[in-house]
């Protein structure tokens, strides 16, 4: 990329922040004109400012770090599992269209069930933090799994081929050091996807069970919409949410590219 091309998109992702910021004044701004209690609809709606002075008086509260790092923790152990499942799965079904096709019903099942279902029948028969690991796993392990498979399937016939005369596709070494590192790239892609929706299940999970035992983000913005109704501190969180996920996410996608740059020179 260019030296003026890489200005360009700098200037424009800069207009987009500020963009954001002046729909988010200015909606603050409506809503509070329409009651003379300005005062009052300010804080429905908080500012940007608002929020950035609830997120300091956060930054020295105790429970707004164990939270955070509750649900990042939960979100962890569930994409653990559902990568080692979901890529384990998905390389036989790639392999085997036996394989495949018996295990079709379960991921269609798993797939088609609304989650905020799954999240009840949960909450009625698992307490604390199950309920929002096995959410979040479900959500997580189609994703991986359909992403492996469909990078399996996607190899060269020539190197099937000749994968098939020189082991074959189920011997343990040639699914660990070929179709694996081969596969992966399309891997990653299923699990930076199913990363970013999983944080979002496994607060939706914290907040539809309700429960403020539970640590965890969740349980924060339940605290603050419908205990303390302080919107400022809620956005606060969503916040600090939002740079984290970004975090990761751009993580991932350095992994991507390398993981891509490893694979075009081998």
């Amino acid at each position: 990329m260019s030296k003026r091309k890489r200005k360009n998109r700098f200037i424009f992702v800069l207009l987009g922040i500020l963009a954001i910021f002046l729909l988010w004044e200015f909606v603050s701004l409506a809503t509070s004109n329409f009651d003379p209690l300005a005062l009052y609809h300010s804080k429905v709606f908080p500012t940007f400012f608002d929020v950035i002075q609830s997120l300091f008086f956060l930054s020295q509260d105790g429970d707004f770090y164990l939270g955070v790092g509750a649900t990042f923790l939960r979100v962890f152990l569930s994409a653990i599992i559902a990568i080692i499942l979901g890529i384990s799965l998905g390389l036989l079904a790639g392999i085997s269209g036996f394989f495949r096709n018996f295990i079709a019903p379960l991921n269609v099942i798993i797939k088609a069930t609304p989650i905020a279902i799954i999240v009840f029948i949960l909450i009625v028969f698992a307490k604390g933090d199950a309920t929002a690991i096995v959410v979040t796993l479900l959500l997580m392990f189609p994703m991986i799994f359909e992403a492996t498979a469909s990078g399996v399937e996607q190899l060269p016939r020539e190197l099937k081929d000749e994968i098939a005369l020189n082991g074959g596709m189920f011997n343990f070494n040639v699914m660990i050091k070929v179709i694996l590192p081969l596969s992966f790239p399309t891997s990653l892609i299923g699990i930076m996807n199913a990363f970013g929706l999983g944080l979002k299940v496994a607060i939706m999970s914290e907040i539809l069970s309700g429960s403020l035992s539970t640590i965890g983000l969740g349980s924060l913005f339940f605290k603050y919409y419908s205990i303390d109704f302080d919107l400022s501190k809620m956005f606060a969180v969503a916040f600090v949410t939002i740079a984290i996920s970004a975090l990761i996410d751009y993580a991932l996608f350095k992994l991507k590219r390398l993981v891509n740059n490893k694979t075009a020179t081998t």
